[in-house]
């Protein structure tokens, strides 16, 4: 037990900046009436709000029900608003956790959804997919589009990237040795992140963002 706070204490933070992501969350939730239903796809651990429905396929204290993704249990048409942070790169088929999301939402029900692009492997319990700004418009292409873009830039790629390469070329192929360089190299690069402000803005900062992020509405018939 004390060995683990140990290695909770020394992990590094995130390899990404989380600024604008949950700048655009917060105006997202707030962009609802109170009392609205709203569904946080995969949220796992942490609770973004108490009154939001999150489900995940496994139990947590922050889970309300217990469900795969795939299949949602909830009514069509009974949603005001789905959250989907960081989880469609973990489904195996995200069309149709789409196709789900769509089902669910009421018309004129808005899609909060973050995916990444330029990041390292990080399964729970798996990871199978990445989208380029074009991809994730397609695979949301049945929602009206309201915003899509740069939510995590090339600084935060760079970090993810530099961090494993020269924790990889430096360790020799010794599992132990680079496990150590990750942590080292993790604390290390962190403030080349927060340059995600200086580049996120600029006309080709889709090239290499770490992650995008789209906003959209189910159609009014």
């Amino acid at each position: 037990m004390h060995l683990d706070r140990v290695k909770r204490a020394l992990h590094p933070p995130s390899n990404v900046t989380n600024r604008l992501q949950e700048k655009k969350l917060t105006a997202f939730l707030e962009s609802f009436e109170e009392r609205s239903l709203i569904l946080d796809l995969g949220a796992g651990r942490k609770k973004t709000r108490a009154d939001i429905i999150s489900i995940d396929i496994y139990p947590a204290p922050g889970v309300t029900l217990l469900g795969d993704i795939h299949n949602l249990p909830l009514d069509s048409c009974s949603i005001d608003g789905v959250i989907a942070r960081g989880v469609l790169e973990h489904v195996r088929y995200p069309d149709k956790v789409i196709n789900e999301i769509f089902r669910v939402l009421k018309p004129g029900g808005k899609v909060f959804s973050s995916i990444p692009f330029m990041q390292g492997y990080h399964p729970s319990p798996g990871d199978y997919h990445r989208y380029t700004i074009d991809g994730i418009q397609l695979l949301f292409s049945r929602f009206s589009k309201l915003e899509c873009g740069i939510t995590r830039g090339s600084a935060s790629a760079y970090v993810w990237i530099a961090r494993e390469f020269f924790s990889e070329i430096l360790s020799f192929n010794n599992i132990t040795l680079y496990k150590i360089l990750k942590i080292i190299f993790g604390w290390l690069l962190q403030p080349v992140k927060y340059l995600d402000p200086l580049t996120e803005k600029h006309a080709r900062a889709h090239i290499v963002a770490s992650g995008f992020t789209f906003l959209g509405q189910k159609p009014v018939p």
